[in-house]
């Protein structure tokens, strides 16, 4: 996504979900913009919400473990060297 359209793809995505509220896709879509759009917190629960929905649906978890991740003590260490590399 071009840098500063995150809420021109927040309207989209919004209204895409109006179509299909219960969509996997749809849902971890949003989590993604929202990560984009550094709401992290909104986020977190949009992932949390795919989860409960599609428990076998993976790129839910898997972006939620990615945001959990970037929010670590252990992932800050890790970039510590190299700031540019996360």
């Amino acid at each position: 996504m071009p840098p500063g359209r995150n809420k021109e793809a927040l309207e989209e995505e919004r209204m895409a979900l109006q179509l299909d509220p219960l969509s996997s896709i749809i849902n971890t879509n949003m989590g993604d913009i929202l990560t984009s759009a550094n709401q992290l917190d909104q986020a977190i629960q949009q992932y949390l919400m795919v989860i409960r929905m599609d428990p076998h649906f993976r790129r839910g978890a898997f972006q939620f473990g990615g945001i959990r991740m970037q929010d670590s003590d252990v992932f800050r260490e890790a970039i510590r060297g190299d700031p540019n590399s996360a």
